[in-house]
C-alpha cells in the first residue's frame, strides 16, 4: 500500500461500485462530526483582541467599513464583509461571531475526506479527515471569529480543483479550460480572503515540478493550465495586494525570528502547547517524507505505474505543508517578519494526510486506526483547554462584562453610570472599550468620558479619544464613574486625581486576569 501512495497516482475512488457506495457518505459524516467538535461549547471561551476588530469591522454600515478598509486591515477586507452580511441576517452574540468558522471546518473536512476518495485508499482518507478536525490549531480556528478555518477549507479547495485540473490533461479543451478557470476564480477569491493562500498556489507550482521530475505524462499542458489560471488570479489581485503591502504596518507586532520560532513551528502552528501529539504526527509525516524519498529512488519507468496525469498524494500534500512554511520563514529572515503560527492553519490538512499515509504503512491492519486513536487521546487534553474561559491569550473579558452587568443591575433605579476606558494589555493602539465591543450589552447606556471620535466614524480600526482633563464636564451628570484597565498600574492614578476632586470616591475594586475594575461614587 505505501508503495502504491507513494509511486503512482492512483485511482481508488474509481474502482469498485462496492467502495464506491461504502465510502458514498464518509465526506459528509466526517464534516458532520468535525463540525460538532468545533461549534460544541464554542461560546464560552471570551472573545480577545483579534475577534473585537471582527466585532467592531462586521458591524458597521457599507460606507463604514469601505472606508476603514482604505486605511488597514484590507487584508481581512472580504471577510468582514462575509460577516457584515451574515450579522445583518442573525445578530451579533459570541455564538455567531464564531459559527461560520465551525461550519468552514465542517466543510473542510468534508472536502477533504472527498478528495482523498480519489487518492488514497477509504480507510487512509477517513484516518486523515478525524486526525485534521481534532488537530488542536484545527479546532482553535473552528471556535475562533477570524478567517482562519475558511483558508483552511479554500485551500482544501485549491487542492481538489488542482488535482481535477491535472487529471483533465487528455480531456477536450472545453473540459481543460473549465477546471482551470474554476482553480483560478478559487484561487483570486482565497487570496482576496486571505493573501498568504497565494503560497497554496506556489505550492502546487512545486508539486508540477515533482510530477515533472517523475515524468508524469502530459506535463506540459497541465503546467501551463496552471500557469495561466494562476497569472490571471494574480492579475484580479494586484490592486488588492498593493494596498494591502501598503498596510503592512498593522503586522509590526510579528516578532522577528528566533529561537521561540522553533517552538512556534514545531507546536504552536498545528499543536498548540501539546509536545507528544506534536512527536507523534511530525514523527509519522516525517516518515511519509522519508518513505516518499526511498520510492523516488526506485521509481520505475512512466509508462509502467498506471495512465493518471494527475499528482501522487505525497507530490500533493508535501508542497501544501512545506513551501507556505519554507516561504514564510524565509521571507521572515531576508525581509521583514512575516510568520505567525495561525497564519498557517490552511496547512492543518496536508500534514494529517501525510500522517495517515505513513500511519497506513505500518504493518497490520488494526494500525491504522489503533494510530488514529492515539492522536485522538493526545489532542484531547488540549481540546478541553481551548474551551475554558481564558482560552484566548487569557482574556478574561466575558467576566469583566458579567461583573459590570451583574453591579450595575443591583444599583437603584436612576443611576446614571460613566466609563473610563484605560489601556489594553499587549495593545497599545486600543483602549479596554474592546470588551464594550465584544459583550455590549453590560455597558449599554453609560456615558464614556474620554470619547472623542466613535470607531465606525473614525476611518480607522477603533475610536479616538481625548485627554480625560478635557472631558471632565461629561461626569457633571454622573453618579458613578467606573474604571476598565488594565491590571497595571499606569493611568490608575491619573484618573483617581482627576474625580476625587469631583465628589468621587473608590467604593469598589475588582481584580480579574489582565484587567482591574474600580468604581467611583459619590
Amino acid at each position: 500500500m505505501a508503495a502504491t501512495l507513494l509511486e503512482a497516482p492512483p485511482h481508488y475512488g474509481t474502482t469498485g461500485a462496492r467502495a464506491g457506495r461504502a465510502g458514498r457518505w464518509d465526506a459528509l459524516v466526517l464534516g458532520a462530526a468535525a463540525f460538532a467538535l468545533s461549534v460544541a461549547l464554542s461560546w464560552v471561551p471570551s472573545v480577545w483582541y483579534d475577534e473585537a476588530a471582527t466585532i467592531v469591522s462586521a458591524t458597521r454600515t457599507w460606507p463604514e467599513l469601505v472606508r476603514m478598509l482604505g486605511t488597514v486591515d484590507a487584508v481581512h477586507g472580504l471577510y468582514y464583509a462575509g460577516l457584515h452580511v451574515w450579522f445583518e441576517l442573525v445578530g451579533y452574540s459570541p455564538f455567531t461571531l464564531r459559527l461560520p468558522s465551525a461550519v468552514a471546518v465542517g466543510v473542510a473536512t468534508a472536502g477533504l475526506v472527498a478528495l482523498l476518495r480519489i487518492l488514497v485508499p477509504r480507510r487512509v482518507g477517513i484516518a486523515a479527515g478525524i486526525m485534521f478536525a481534532v488537530l488542536p490549531r484545527v479546532v482553535w480556528a473552528g471556535g475562533e471569529g477570524r478567517s482562519y478555518a475558511l483558508t483552511a477549507a479554500l485551500a482544501v479547495a485549491l487542492l481538489a480543483l488542482f488535482t481535477h485540473a491535472a487529471r483533465t490533461a487528455t480531456a477536450t479543451p472545453r473540459v481543460r479550460i473549465a477546471w482551470w478557470a474554476a482553480y483560478g476564480l478559487a484561487a483570486a477569491i482565497g487570496c482576496a480572503i486571505f493573501l498568504y493562500l497565494a503560497l497554496a498556489v506556489l505550492a502546487s507550482g512545486v508539486t508540477l515540478l515533482l510530477m515533472a521530475l517523475r515524468g508524469a505524462p502530459r506535463i506540459r499542458r497541465t503546467a501551463l493550465g496552471w500557469a495561466i489560471s494562476s497569472a490571471a488570479a494574480a492579475l484580479v489581485l494586484s490592486p488588492l495586494a498593493a494596498l494591502i503591502v501598503a498596510q503592512s504596518k498593522q503586522i509590526s507586532w510579528i516578532l522577528p525570528l528566533g529561537p521561540a520560532s522553533i517552538r512556534m513551528v514545531l507546536m504552536q502552528q498545528l499543536f498548540g502547547n501539546n509536545v507528544w501529539l506534536a512527536v507523534v504526527v511530525l514523527g509519522a509525516v516525517a516518515a511519509a517524507l522519508g518513505l516518499a524519498s526511498s520510492a523516488a529512488l526506485h521509481r520505475p519507468r512512466p509508462e509502467s505505474v498506471g495512465g493518471g496525469e494527475g499528482p501522487t498524494p505525497v507530490e500533493l500534500f508535501a508542497p501544501a505543508l512545506l513551501v507556505p512554511l519554507a516561504a514564510l520563514l524565509v521571507g521572515s529572515a531576508v525581509l521583514e517578519p512575516l510568520y505567525s503560527p495561525r497564519y498557517l492553519t490552511f496547512t492543518a490538512a496536508p500534514a494529517a494526510v501525510l500522517a495517515a499515509i505513513a500511519f497506513s504503512a505500518l504493518p497490520g491492519r488494526a494500525s491504522l486506526p489503533v494510530a488514529v486513536a492515539c492522536v485522538i487521546g493526545l489532542a484531547f487534553p488540549t481540546l478541553l483547554e481551548l474551551r475554558e474561559p481564558d482560552a484566548k491569550q487569557n482574556s478574561s473579558w466575558s467576566s469583566v462584562a458579567a461583573l459590570v452587568a451583574r453591579e450595575r443591575a443591583a444599583e437603584r433605579g436612576g443611576t446614571v453610570d460613566a466609563i473610563v476606558y484605560g489601556p489594553v494589555l499587549r495593545h497599545p493602539s486600543a483602549t479596554t472599550r474592546v470588551i464594550a465591543y465584544a459583550y455590549p450589552q453590560a455597558f449599554e447606556g453609560m456615558i464614556d468620558v474620554t470619547l472623542e471620535t466613535p470607531a465606525r466614524e473614525s476611518g480607522g480600526l477603533w475610536e479616538t479619544r481625548e485627554p480625560l482633563e478635557e472631558s471632565l464636564h461629561r461626569l457633571s451628570a454622573a453618579d458613578s464613574v467606573w474604571l476598565v484597565t488594565s491590571d497595571r498600574p499606569e493611568g490608575r492614578p491619573e484618573v483617581a486625581a482627576r474625580v476625587l476632586p469631583l465628589g468621587f470616591h473608590p467604593a469598589d475594586e475588582w481584580h480579574l486576569p489582565g484587567v482591574d475594575v474600580v468604581r467611583y461614587t459619590r
